[in-house]
């Protein structure tokens, strides 16, 4: 069991809580696409972000603050603006790949299918101290800046695309962009008060995926039928990654 000083970072899929509000066969086709689109997310990431956990929408990042050479804030710096510019490629990466299964989901009329490309990405951003410890093969990072990271979730914001950093994360990393941060004071009780700095990706940042061939949407529609019998007669299930 160690204490070291680290990024954390949680990647929520936004829409996730009524998009799995549907009858059985779409509810099993939206934990597909859900999956396939947290893929894309983990595909993006890079060293020094390591993937500590899958949380049903989520996903639980660390990056260790302290590795390298050099005074231990220019450290600290260097990693944190590698992370803040991975974060940043993660709405690209998330909104191609949704873009994608928009079209290769188009045979299929299931809710979840049709519904695809209301998902959004909500990511947050903090530095603090983590116990990292070791629980038989899993490796698990706690402490309270994790779950401060997680109440950070729980916030008053009424959109649901964004990047959220804290004053400890952006104190390191710097500004997302030259674009206008917008800075909040959230409230949660008896946790007190944490300032936090909100930068909204542009929603067009990329063009409408061409049509997806007929082959990948017939291919795609199997293999969510294939995870939809699977499921149903209780068997596990193998990830689904896209075709390259």
């Amino acid at each position: 069991m160690k204490l070291r000083r680290a990024h954390i970072i949680l990647v929520d899929i936004s829409g996730y809580t009524q998009f799995m509000r549907l009858h059985r066969m779409s509810v099993l086709h939206a934990e597909r696409i859900i999956t396939d689109l947290l893929e894309a997310v983990i595909a993006a990431s890079s060293h020094p972000l390591t993937l500590n956990k899958l949380e049903g929408d989520a996903a639980l990042f660390y990056a260790l603050a302290d590795e390298g050479g050099g005074p231990v804030e220019d450290r600290e710096r260097r990693s944190a603006a590698d992370v803040l510019h991975q974060l940043l490629s993660f709405f690209d990466a998330f909104r191609r790949r949704e873009r994608e299964l928009v079209s290769e989901c188009s045979l299929c009329v299931c809710d979840a299918c049709t519904n695809s490309g209301d998902l959004r990405l909500k990511i947050i951003a903090h530095t603090g101290t983590i116990i990292l410890k070791q629980v038989r093969q899993f490796e698990e990072i706690a402490g309270e800046d994790v779950i401060l990271s997680h109440a950070l979730l729980k916030n008053s914001l009424l959109t649901n695309e964004y990047l959220l950093l804290t004053d400890a994360f952006i104190a390191l990393s710097g500004p997302p962009g030259p674009g206008l941060l917008e800075t909040r004071l959230e409230d949660f009780g008896a946790s007190g008060q944490v300032n936090v700095h909100v930068h909204y990706p542009p929603g067009a940042a990329l063009p409408p995926a061409p049509p997806a061939p007929l082959w990948r949407r017939f291919t795609t529609t199997l293999r969510l039928e294939s995870h939809l019998v699977q499921r149903l007669l209780g068997k596990p299930t193998k990830p689904f990654r896209h075709l390259p």
